[in-house]
């Protein structure tokens, strides 16, 4: 399994889009995004878009 990691403190009232700036293996050179959206109060809907 390779995993990417990325790290953000997102404020609960907007959407935010969060780097990704890395990874392991065979995403080392790995980038792309991460657009955030609310989803209730202590949830958030995740869509990935990355290259490699």
């Amino acid at each position: 399994m390779r995993k990417i990691r990325f790290r953000k403190l997102i404020p609960t009232a907007s959407a935010v889009d969060v780097a990704i700036t890395g990874g392991s293996g065979a995403y080392i050179a790995a980038g792309g995004h991460v657009p955030t959206v609310p989803a209730g109060t202590t949830e958030r809907h995740l869509t990935f878009s990355v290259t490699r």
